[in-house]
């Protein structure tokens, strides 16, 4: 097809459109660059988005483990506290008991806790044993009184015994019915109702 018209302004019309076309070139090129670059970009800080993802992960682990340790701390520690005070308690229940040597009842309480491991081990011949200064509750009388209440043959010894007595078989079985003895499994009975008492 010719070309009619004037002459520049042809070639002005040309250089218009040659001028659009590599102005949008250049634009579409810049933004295809913008792009690649942005890609680029992007793919450089994955590494360290990921670095911080990695790190963000282990520090809520650390802190997860550092609560759970305290946890287990502050529950260990109340535990301790708890077990302080029953311990407490029971010592001071035990200076309680040990007055009761003094009693004039205290003959009796001798009586019936050696009866009552007697009649647990059921043996025929037993030995009793008992403190020191609990001696001069022993008497000839004492004895033979006791020995013909359980039908039973009894042999008394001496013995470091904190109040209460030691009560054993033939075969060696023991049934420790002394005052610490007793203490200690009333209070792995009670060990629980201490505590809501003492805590509420």
């Amino acid at each position: 097809m010719p070309i009619h018209g004037d002459p520049e302004k042809i070639v002005q019309e040309v250089l218009e459109k040659a001028k659009k076309e590599a102005d949008s070139l250049v634009k579409r090129s810049l933004k295809l660059k913008e792009k690649r670059l942005m890609i680029a970009k992007e793919e450089a800080l994955k590494p360290q988005a990921e670095a911080e993802a990695r790190a963000k992960l282990q520090a809520a682990r650390i802190k997860r483990r550092i609560l759970s340790s305290t946890q287990l701390e502050a529950k260990r520690m109340i535990l301790s506290k708890k077990e302080e005070l029953v311990v407490n308690v029971f010592s001071q229940a035990f200076q309680k008991v040990q007055q009761l040597r003094k009693s004039k009842s205290y003959p009796d309480i001798i009586f019936g806790l050696i009866e009552e491991a007697a009649t647990e081990l059921g043996d025929k011949k037993l030995t009793v044993e008992f403190d020191k200064e609990d001696a001069q509750i022993f008497t000839q009388k004492f004895q033979a009184d006791i020995s013909n209440k359980l039908s039973c043959q009894l042999y008394f010894k001496e013995k470091d015994i904190p109040g209460g007595g030691v009560v054993l078989t033939s075969s060696h079985t023991v049934f420790d019915n002394s005052f610490s003895a007793r203490l200690r499994r009333l209070q792995t009975q009670v060990r629980e109702e201490v505590l809501e008492i003492l805590l509420s």
